[in-house]
């Protein structure tokens, strides 16, 4: 068993959003294999967790501060004894590699997407100079983890990194139990009486998710309506714009809930999750969570990146990016597939415990813990 110090530099308890749930996650799960130290920005609320988690960072938007910090991630690192370093995410990449100067610890960087060409999708000004970094952090890495086999094509192929330092280690899904009221609840709630409910959710502040949204309100919603389907959509997340939100309201067809904490109650009971996301970075970790509630999904071409398609066997409709007629079209075929069932392998694959496991030996390889 290695011991492990993770920096994550974000807010990440409690868990909340795809990204946060992908740390929290797989660390519950990898401490069965592996002793997990953790230091999160101060940002961070109250942790309690499984493992030892201390507030010991600045969060990104005062990421260089942490320069002022390594001496004392330096201490913890040698009273703690630890065998490894992990850096979530390219960007803390370097606060790794200068703590493998000072340590002599070997460095691994967990990598939840492309972080280059998702800022490249974003129009960040920065995104080439941000691609020369990930490259040679990655390069500097003992080791990296990426959440899709596509990411972890990429890098080799643009990093130039050899087979050996590269695995892929997905985004997983804890075990879904089955809500068997849930569409009678939230009819009843919202006071919603369509036969389709077609929901999407995200962080709606984030570039990619508002532009879904906007792209739901503006081109999806009519040309749904000129079908004269009789649907309902449900938009759920934080910090959406009060432009949309008064938008919303003038419509009939979509309800716009803030956030919900109990996702999975949205999920089984909707028909359709709509995917109108146009980033294909990484892994959509709310299609991932929507197959494993067993909702069928259709999505955007690009949004369906990360997830293979023998796992989902007809549960997922892809379309062309931004085609609102196909779109509606592929909803009217999904509703008469509903009855299919999200397949095992798929779970297998997104299992979060299976996910662990392999994670594990491979840190076993790079520390000779076991050796």
């Amino acid at each position: 068993m290695a011991k492990l110090f993770v920096l994550v530099s974000y807010k990440v308890f409690p868990a909340h959003m795809g990204g946060q749930k992908a740390v929290v996650s797989f660390y519950s799960h990898l401490c069965q294999y592996h002793k997990i130290d953790m230091a999160v920005s101060f940002d961070n609320e109250t942790v309690q967790g499984i493992f030892p988690v201390e507030k010991l960072l600045y969060q990104n938007r005062k990421m260089m501060g942490n320069l002022f910090l390594l001496f004392r991630l330096r201490k913890q690192i040698r009273e703690k004894d630890v065998q490894c370093i992990v850096a979530e995410h390219s960007y803390t990449g370097w606060m790794a590699f200068l703590l493998k100067k000072l340590t002599g610890k070997p460095f691994i960087i967990r990598s939840h997407n492309i972080e280059a060409h998702r800022f490249m999708q974003m129009n960040r000004r920065y995104w080439k100079l941000y691609r020369m970094y990930e490259k040679w952090i990655h390069q500097q890495a003992d080791h990296s983890f990426f959440i899709t086999e596509a990411d972890r094509q990429y890098a080799m192929a643009n990093f130039d990194l050899p087979l050996a330092k590269c695995t892929t280690v997905p985004y997983g899904v804890k075990e879904i139990k089955s809500i068997g009221n849930a569409r009678q609840q939230v009819i009843a709630q919202y006071n919603i009486r369509s036969a389709h409910l077609l929901y999407f959710n995200g962080t709606l502040d984030y570039l990619p998710n508002k532009k879904a949204v906007e792209w739901i309100i503006g081109q999806l919603d009519p040309a749904l309506q000129k079908r004269q389907l009789d649907y309902h959509i449900i938009i759920s997340g934080k910090k959406l714009s009060s432009q949309l939100q008064s938008k919303i309201r003038l419509t009939k067809t979509i309800t716009y809930l803030r956030f919900v904490e109990n996702v999975e109650w949205l999920y089984q009971a909707s028909s359709i999750f709509i995917n109108a996301v146009v980033n294909n970075s990484g892994v959509k970790t709310k299609v991932v969570e929507a197959l494993a509630n067993n909702c069928t999904v259709v999505s955007m071409q690009t949004g369906a990146a990360g997830i293979p398609a023998e796992l989902y066997n007809g549960k997922m409709f892809i379309v062309k990016d931004n085609d609102s007629e196909a779109f509606a079209e592929s909803i009217i075929q999904a509703l008469s597939r509903q009855a299919l069932q999200t397949p095992e392998a798929f779970f297998d694959y997104f299992s979060w415990k299976n996910i662990a496991k392999k994670a594990a030996k491979q840190i076993d390889e790079l520390t000779n813990v076991n050796a």
